[in-house]
């Protein structure tokens, strides 16, 4: 085809072909044995029956037309397919192209969407977190405090009574020794019956720590893959990629490690904490100034967020001090966060094995006075 297309040879084609055997003479012959155009002369002398089979060229030329013609249709319809098919790839080139772009910006927004709510369920976790040290501290400090401030008082009166009584040894007379030893004596004696027993005990120091996770650390591998697993797949079918929204949906807890995660809110029933202040009270034998916290419980029904709905619960009414201070006050601030979210008291078994009660959990009050 390369050949036939060439100038030359197209000039050769339109122009008269002449016989290089016999000059002058054109070729008007086809010899099909030798597939070769001839002259009449080398038809008669050369390429002779029965050895060769030769035509007249119009005659050949005639048949090769209507086969090229045939031909050219098939070849028209391969073309019109083939220029079809390109047009399909085309479209399918471009849509190829738009997937995978609209895929790679979901991904994208997936990986913000999945970074913004485990931040945020992380953000949401410290504060609780950060509460509930200032709880425990605050509850243990104002304990400490307490009894500090208690301690200072009795050392500062021992101390006046000693010194008193030193003086009057070193300096005084016989008359004033014989005038003030029962006043010495009898407040010496009260002041060694008022001593508090927890002198001689150690100071208990609240011990309290911070664990990253009850089993498993946030790079545990079993963790990661559940968090990369939360990006999707890459896919020609739309999957549901919201897998963390699915699992926080059924309960607010990591599915790998069960930390609780969002308001953390406790099963104490309904009831009241009235508080009241400033109040006078009496701790060992000394007058303070303190603050007031009573809670009622009156008896109902169990709900379905207690352990046994349904049945009934005996109430309880509880009193507690706190001392009145700064430290009181915000330990006071505390309290009542902790009373609204339901984590001072629950439902369970008394410490007298009396089944659905009212009774505080392990959040630290003074109940005596």
């Amino acid at each position: 085809m390369e050949e036939l297309s060439k100038p030359e040879n197209q000039k050769k084609i339109r122009g008269k072909m002449y016989c290089n055997e016999h000059s002058g003479k054109t070729l008007k012959v086809y010899c099909e044995t030798c597939d070769k155009l001839i002259c009449k002369d080398c038809m008669d002398f050369i390429h002779t029956k029965p050895n060769h089979s030769c035509f007249l060229v119009k005659d050949v030329a005639s048949n090769y037309k209507k086969k090229l013609a045939s031909k050219n249709k098939a070849m028209d319809s391969a073309l019109n397919e083939g220029n079809a098919h390109l047009r399909k790839l085309s479209t399918a080139t471009t849509q190829l192209d738009r997937d995978a772009e609209n895929a790679k910006s979901k991904i994208v927004q997936r990986q913000d969407a999945v970074m913004k709510k485990v931040t945020a369920m992380v953000k949401r976790k410290a504060p609780m977190l950060l509460n509930e040290v200032d709880l425990i501290h605050a509850g243990k400090r104002a304990k400490l405090d307490g009894q500090t401030e208690q301690t200072k008082v009795y050392a500062e009166q021992i101390y006046r009574s000693v010194q008193l009584s030193r003086k009057l040894l070193h300096s005084g007379t016989e008359k004033e020794i014989l005038s003030s030893q029962k006043m010495m004596l009898d407040n010496a004696n009260n002041l060694l019956t008022k001593r508090p027993a927890y002198l001689k005990a150690p100071v208990g120091v609240a011990k309290f720590s911070y664990t990253s996770c009850t089993h498993k650390e946030p790079l545990n591998e079993e963790i990661a893959t559940f968090l990369a697993n939360c990006m999707g797949e890459v896919d020609t079918e739309n999957k549901d990629t919201d897998c963390i929204d699915k699992a926080f949906k059924v309960k607010k807890q990591c599915p790998i490690c069960y930390q609780t995660y969002g308001p953390l809110t406790g099963d104490q029933p309904e009831g009241k904490m009235i508080e009241k202040q400033p109040v006078k009270l009496t701790f060992d034998n000394e007058l303070h100034t303190g603050i007031k916290i009573r809670y009622e419980f009156p008896d109902r029904i169990q709900g379905s967020d207690h352990p046994n709905p349904g049945k009934p619960y005996k109430g309880t009414s509880e009193t507690a001090y706190l001392l009145y201070s700064n430290e009181g006050n915000k330990v006071l601030r505390l309290l009542r966060r902790a009373f609204d979210q339901k984590l001072t008291f629950t439902i369970g078994q008394s410490p007298t094995a009396i089944e659905d009660v009212v009774m505080v959990t392990d959040i630290p009050h003074i109940t005596s006075r």
